[in-house]
């Protein structure tokens, strides 16, 4: 069977991209995450590996973006359900979905697949494998931002050094965000102990980035006035996209935030009343 053969063509919501790592194999990289559209019903997908600022600027994505992407299953031994690899070069941007009329566009796909907790989702990890979903805290506890080392360490730095022969380098080398960013929470779960977990969204590490040039004191006081106060805050359902890491597969970690404001139930229209296109 030709390499051919064994790809499809599938149709994607985009709803969540982690920050850039560096990759000895693909130089930087990005996961991104979302809803199969082209399924009976929305079905979670991973993309992997994306060399996202590596793309020609007509590939390129945004959250809520509906692409449509040639993928075939992973080699390198990822063995997640939901995992796949991209074919970069046949990435089309076909629709998207606006956070206009309180999100109402978006809502329905959230609703078909969000899980009752963070704990419910660890139970299907053990039980099928599952490794993306999207749940409501119950109550925030805390979000912290701990210091980290300020440059890539020794391997990363080469890796990013390296290159990469077959495309155009990044314009700009990838920063290192020198700050860890946790989210803890309960679950509206009886058998919940509270997770503490790392927040990787994209997002977060560019909002820090565009406080460049300001004091470190005010930086830190506009990340916690939007990830802890805005997006978690009373006027917002929250809900946290997470998904495990391919080689400690009961380890997860929060992917994203889906925060409209509470909505009104009798406004959120049903998928097929959406106009995608």
């Amino acid at each position: 069977m030709s390499p051919n053969e064994l790809e499809q063509t599938v149709e994607v919501l985009v709803l969540v991209k982690a920050y850039p790592q560096p990759s000895t194999k693909y130089t930087e990289s990005v996961c991104v995450a979302g809803l199969r559209l082209d399924t009976e019903t929305p079905t979670w997908i991973r993309l992997y590996p994306v060399q996202f600022r590596l793309l020609q600027q007509e590939r390129r994505f945004s959250k809520y973006d509906l692409i449509r992407v040639r993928v075939r299953r992973p080699t390198s031994g990822d063995t997640r359900p939901e995992s796949f690899t991209p074919i970069l070069d046949s990435i089309e941007k076909i629709g998207h979905l606006p956070s206009t009329h309180g999100w109402t566009e978006r809502w329905p796909y959230i609703e078909q697949v969000k899980v009752s907790s963070m704990c419910e989702l660890q139970r299907r990890q053990r039980e099928d494998g599952t490794s993306l979903g999207v749940f409501r805290p119950h109550e925030l506890t805390d979000f912290e931002i701990t210091p980290t080392a300020p440059e890539w360490d020794a391997g990363r730095q080469a890796a990013l050094g390296q290159g990469n022969l077959l495309c155009e380098s990044p314009e700009l080398p990838l920063e290192k965000i020198p700050f860890d960013f946790h989210y803890s929470f309960m679950c509206d779960d009886i058998a919940c102990r509270g997770h503490r977990m790392s927040m990787i969204d994209w997002e977060l590490g560019q909002n820090y980035r565009r406080t460049a040039g300001l004091p470190e004191e005010e930086r830190m006081r506009l990340v916690m006035e939007r990830w802890r106060d805005r997006v978690c805050g009373p006027t917002r359902d929250t809900h946290f996209f997470a998904g495990n890491i391919a080689k400690y597969q009961t380890t997860f970690v929060l992917l994203g935030a889906f925060w409209p404001p509470k909505p009104k139930l009798a406004l959120r229209p049903k998928p097929q009343e959406l106009a995608l296109f």
